[in-house]
């Protein structure tokens, strides 16, 4: 599905040489327009990723050495925030829905466990500040007060984003692709 994963990972594996950056190298993208749009960019590269990861499989190399560690942080990272997410959104409805929500059987006592364990205030902090925080920091390294804005909608992204990386892993091993990538449709906004 996505050629420069599949390339960089046959580069590696039949050590046909290394694979560098050039600094002073300017490339152009097309961002996506809409979330859908997003979705579906971000839902073919994780597909593509786990494709080439299924197609080559593992090697004693120093190259795995440094991808095994990387494929434990998307996968675990993922997990814990769509868990920890879909439980800040078990805590919230109990908490604006009041003794309407928190009366159904058996919803009320699950709020009061969670809460015991896991305070809204936590997951508050634990999940958005965080974040918000570090696009803080580099709306001033860069200049970007914009960022200030984007910031409050990166955490719905990565919520999107860790979705999808789960959702993937299973389709990499049912879907076929014979590693040729294929353009989607693009809009040209270029004069």
């Amino acid at each position: 599905m996505i050629e420069d994963f599949n390339m960089t990972f046959e580069l590696q594996r039949k050590r046909l040489g290394r694979i560098s950056m050039r600094p002073d190298t300017r490339a152009y993208s097309q961002d996506p327009f809409t979330l859908r749009d997003y979705s579906k960019q971000v839902g073919r590269w994780t597909l593509g990723f786990w494709q080439t990861i299924r197609r080559h499989g593992v090697w004693p190399s120093a190259f795995w050495l440094f991808l095994a560690p990387y494929l434990l942080e998307v996968v675990l990272v993922s997990a814990v925030l769509l868990a920890t997410s879909a439980l800040g959104l078990f805590v919230l409805a109990g908490a604006v829905g009041g003794e309407p929500v928190l009366s159904i059987p058996f919803y009320g006592e699950g709020v009061t466990a969670v809460t015991a364990f896991l305070p809204p205030t936590a997951l508050l902090v634990g999940l958005f500040v965080p974040d918000y925080a570090l696009t803080c920091v580099l709306a001033m390294v860069r200049r970007r007060p914009s960022y200030l804005f984007y910031g409050l909608f990166f955490l719905p992204m990565r919520l999107i984003d860790a979705y999808l990386a789960l959702r993937m892993i299973p389709r990499a091993w049912t879907a076929s692709s014979d590693g040729r990538w294929r353009s989607p449709v693009r809009v040209s906004n270029r004069p």
